[in-house]
């Protein structure tokens, strides 16, 4: 028991301290190697175009404090003046948004632990200290109401989302009619914003599949004058999987599939005469082609079925008429 009571006492202590604190200020440091980094340029430039690389990969603050020692180097620079307006610019809304993430994961974190803290207050009635900190802490969570509010009226237009979570941790501490009202407001506006997403997330893989169609016709038809039509054929049953509705893509298919057929016919009639002329096996390779570009002929199918029976038959005549090995 001492040691549980020992635990408790030094975890109110901690937390006492931590909420008992002021928030401390987002300072942003020099980094050391700034002061070489500026030893060794020449020009301006070097260190505008330096600054911009440290924002590209998401160091603000870095590129803020090369900067401010830059202008030093260099007063009176217009660039860097106007990049330092920029960055700090910059730097505030990822300050307000840093800050009130914080808040919400406070927030957050009392909600949480405030039902732990009175199961703990309820098995010991007697612990005045642990009863103390409980309504220190109910007090400092009903506080925090207003200030979340306020982080979803100014977050909404530069993170939607972070606002709603403020919104939210701001109804579950207090469901006041405003941070409900507010809370419904903000949840429309995002799922219209999401909502917007996905149409144009819509439009854009439609636009993809129109160019991917657009490519495959122009491939079918460069197949077509060079005589490949079965890789035509491809193409053209490809675009049709992209796009079933599409006039231009039917059309091209119908066409395909007539000048297909006129092939197929000629093929089969080729193949017929090879066969009456006993070249079985020359009339099955032109059938079977002809099969390629008109699967759906049936009689070429019953025609190589019929053919192929024969050349097994002449070759089972072949052995077995053949003289045995003394």
């Amino acid at each position: 028991m001492k040691k549980v009571t020992t635990r408790i006492l030094l975890f109110l202590l901690i937390m006492n301290l931590l909420s008992g604190c002021a928030p401390l200020p987002l300072t942003m440091q020099e980094p050391p190697e700034i002061s070489s980094f500026l030893d060794s340029v020449q020009t301006d430039k070097e260190v505008s175009d330096r600054a911009r690389e440290h924002k590209e990969q998401g160091e603000i603050a870095k590129a803020l404090s090369l900067l401010r020692a830059g202008s030093g180097k260099f007063p009176g620079n217009e660039e860097i003046g106007r990049l330092i307006s920029e960055y700090e610019l910059v730097w505030q809304q990822q300050r307000l948004v840093l800050q009130n993430q914080l808040l919400v994961i406070e927030a957050r974190w009392l909600i949480e632990s405030l039902p732990l803290m009175e199961q703990l207050a309820q098995g010991d009635q007697n612990n005045h200290l642990i009863d103390a900190q409980l309504l220190r802490w109910q007090s400092y969570l009903n506080s925090m109401e207003p200030e979340l509010v306020n982080c979803g009226i100014e977050l909404e237009a530069l993170n939607i989302w972070l606002a709603k979570r403020c919104l939210n941790m701001a109804y579950r501490i207090a469901q006041t009619p405003e941070s409900k009202q507010r809370l419904a407001a903000i949840t429309n506006k995002i799922e219209a914003v999401e909502l917007a997403a996905r149409v144009e997330q819509e439009r854009q893989v439609e636009r993809k599949r129109a160019d991917r169609v657009a490519q495959l016709l122009t491939e079918a038809g460069q197949a077509r004058q060079q005589g490949a039509l079965i890789n035509a054929k491809v193409k053209i049953d490809e675009a049709l999987m992209q796009n079933p509705e599409s006039p231009r893509v039917r059309e091209e298919l119908s066409d395909l599939q007539e000048l297909l057929g006129r092939e197929a016919e000629a093929l089969l009639k080729l193949g017929d005469s090879l066969y009456r002329n006993q070249q079985t096996e020359a009339a099955i390779a032109i059938w079977e082609t002809a099969l390629k570009l008109d699967p759906n002929q049936q009689q070429v199918t019953e025609r190589i079925v019929r053919a192929r029976n024969i050349l097994n038959k002449l070759e089972s005549i072949r052995s077995n008429t053949q003289p045995s090995m003394p």
